[in-house]
């Protein structure tokens, strides 16, 4: 499938430059002088009557062979630059594109009257662009099981258009979405969004300028927490866990206009990015481009069957979602009230919101979507590269800042060099790692207000394994223990108190201890180094209350899916202060399965006397 924008043809008529311009209702025209001996190929003698004519080609972008029809001719093209046509016969010609190179699109895109290199007044432009496909599969959360239903868009946005859908897919049985031929050509932002109705949105900035056009990468939605049906023609007053919905009746519509018969369900989740900035759809930019900083969040969602509900002309809701745990204490009083618009890939201000009660924001939501309360901030770019194991460069490659002194995160893709500039929050300090389908230790950067420039590139695999650990205020300090192999009969022991260690010549690492409430704790692990169990344990160490309370939340990454867990017990009488979150059975071949424990046991196996 290939998609043309507005302007730009597959064919275009030689001859009559003005006229013929008219006469085709705005379509492109390349005109060419006939008839003074300057511009045109005469058989004759010169000064003579012309037998034929020249038309040059102005070519952009091309990479391979181009095959273009004029007057009865095929021309095979594959340099850049000015190309003529010659011998063509006298009159109006038509143009048109043949055969291009794969993953390419070449369309004409305007005539301009110049005079070229090769004594032609008309130059007919050609450009090519990259097509991109993209594919993969679609999981559950925490598992590898496919998602059928699920709906994965691309978008295209220009500075003054309103955006493009370049192409969509509905995922199958499989869980494979497919979206190829996708033109890259004229964007200057694309985004990639994940839309199923029992899911939570899923929006990611992509790179428009992909080193790469063949991608492979996997995703998984998030699950909302709550729901509930209602009828719609009936005042709501809807409790949903800590969201709270006031809704008066008629408010909602079908996407036709109607007003829903039967019964209406709604979904929704407190999304507090203190624990998981990748919960919120985007990538916490608004539509000046700002960089925002999250103090709470929620999503509320309306539908009828499948199909999502919109509100009717100047109805709304209100709606009350928890003050973000890393923000209570310091949050805003009252702060710019934002929505996610999935089709423009910006959070779009809309209002004032205001705290209620002692840890609740407020506000007015007129639309099914995500709701959040931000306020922007300035920022610097933090320079580097990205490397793979063997030292050759990465390219487009997802490369995150993420506050740890503020809650919020940028993004920002490695060109095909392996390098990037990704913007963070001046005087602060933020975690720097990178994550596609490969992944990085994590780094923590100061910034302040001059540009970071970092001497040493993060290096990625697509074996490596992350654990990342969060949590709330209280307890203050939770800890990250993980057993594994040490290839001599032995198990490592990584800890608070052993940060990193070498086996097989691979180095298993702490990156990043928090002792300090929230976290994150990171444990990279670069690819396997042996065979063997690798066992994974949080253990409390400091606070007053406890990991179920807290909550504790524990992101797994490994080949290419994500797991999260929680600890979903209090400790009860026992007294144990440590969780078994899951082992990990790595085989001969170094392939990874992941089994969950859930479950306390004994603190020997958190203190370091474990074997």
């Amino acid at each position: 499938m290939f998609i043309s924008k507005l302007g730009m043809l597959r064919s275009v008529a030689f001859g009559g430059f003005f006229a013929l311009l008219a006469a085709c209702g705005g379509s492109s025209d390349i005109g060419t002088s006939s008839g003074d001996g300057s511009s045109t190929s005469s058989s004759g003698a010169p000064g003579g009557t012309p037998t034929s004519q020249q038309v040059v080609v102005l070519m952009r972008g091309l990479r391979g062979e181009l095959q273009l029809s004029a007057g009865g001719q095929t021309f095979s093209i594959n340099t850049n630059g000015y190309v003529p046509l010659r011998n063509l016969p006298l009159g109006e010609l038509t143009g048109a594109i043949g055969a291009f190179p794969d993953q390419q699109q070449c369309l004409f895109t305007e005539t301009q009257m110049l005079t070229s290199p090769l004594d032609s007044e008309t130059v007919a432009v050609i450009e090519c662009d990259d097509l991109l496909t993209l594919t993969g599969k679609i999981l559950q959360p925490g598992t590898e099981t496919p998602l059928p239903g699920a709906v994965v868009t691309v978008r295209g946005y220009t500075d003054s258009a309103e955006p493009v859908t370049l192409v969509s897919d509905t995922v199958g049985d499989d869980g494979i979405y497919l979206l190829d031929d996708i033109l890259l050509i004229g964007f200057s932002r694309m985004t990639l969004t994940i839309e199923h109705p029992d899911y939570e949105l899923f929006s990611l900035p992509i790179s428009d300028s992909p080193s790469e056009l063949y991608q492979d990468k996997n995703y998984t939605p998030t699950d909302p927490a709550n729901s509930a049906t209602f009828s719609p023609t009936e005042d709501q007053a809807l409790t949903l866990g800590t969201v709270e919905i006031d809704l008066p009746s008629n408010s909602l519509r079908t996407k036709s206009g109607e007003i829903p018969t039967g019964m209406v369900t709604v979904r929704t989740s407190p999304l507090d990015a203190s624990f998981a900035p990748e919960l919120l759809p985007g990538a916490y930019l608004n539509s000046e481009d700002e960089a925002l900083e999250s103090f709470g969040a929620a999503s509320v969602r309306f539908f009828l069957g499948d199909e999502e509900l919109v509100f009717a002309e100047n109805a709304a809701a209100t709606i009350r979602f928890p003050i973000a745990v890393r923000a209570q204490g310091s949050a805003p009083a009252s702060e710019q009230a934002y929505y996610f618009d999935r089709e423009s890939g910006y959070w779009v201000a809309a209002g004032m919101a205001a705290i209620s009660g002692t840890a609740d924001y407020e506000l007015t939501a007129d639309r099914s979507t995500v709701w959040g309360v931000f306020s922007s901030y300035p920022t610097v770019n933090i320079k580097g590269c990205v490397r793979d194991m063997n030292g050759n460069p990465v390219k487009d490659t997802l490369i995150i800042t993420q506050g740890q002194s503020y809650i919020g995160r940028l993004l920002d893709y490695t060109d095909k060099y392996g390098t990037y500039s990704v913007r963070a929050r001046t005087n602060s300090t933020v975690f720097l790692y990178a994550r596609s389908d490969v992944a990085s230790q994590t780094f923590s950067v100061t910034t302040e207000t001059a540009d970071v420039i970092r001497s040493s590139c993060l290096v990625v695999d697509p074996n490596t394994t992350t654990i990342t650990l969060t949590w709330g205020e209280n307890p203050a300090d939770i800890d990250s223990h993980l057993y594994g192999p040490n290839g001599s009969g032995g198990n490592f022991h990584i800890y608070y108190a052993a940060k990193q260690t070498t086996v097989n010549n691979t180095t298993v690492y702490l990156d990043v201890d928090d002792v300090t409430s929230y976290g994150p704790e990171v444990i990279t692990i670069p690819r396997f180094p042996s065979a063997g169990t690798y066992r994974f344990y949080t253990h409390l160490f400091s606070g007053s209350s406890n990991m179920f309370a807290s909550p504790t939340r524990i992101a797994l990454f490994t080949g290419r899916v994500e797991y999260v867990y929680f600890v979903t017990e209090a400790p009860g009488t026992t007294g144990t202060r440590c969780w078994h979150v899951f082992d990990i059975e790595v085989d001969d071949a170094l392939t990874p399965t992941v089994v969950e424990q859930s479950k306390y046991v004994s603190d020997t196996f958190c203190s370091g006397n474990a074997n």
